[in-house]
């Protein structure tokens, strides 16, 4: 009975381990994917700028039409 309790808990051991390398992987890809979310948000607001810039330059183009 003892060396299945042993068996069992050793088991358990090797399980808790292997979830724990699993959870590193994990915290390492989101890490990763917050740098790359921050990269994008970066472009998108500076995009964002250059459209404005783009429009405020195309309505002071298209008054000087007038």
């Amino acid at each position: 009975m003892r060396r299945i309790n042993e068996a069992v808990i050793a088991d358990h051991g090797r399980r808790i381990s292997k979830l724990c390398d699993d959870f590193e992987v994990l915290n390492q890809r989101l890490f990763l994917l917050e740098r790359r979310l921050a990269t994008v948000e970066n472009s998108l607001a500076e995009l964002t700028r250059l459209c404005h810039r783009l429009d405020l330059a195309f309505s002071d183009f298209n008054a000087d039409d007038r």
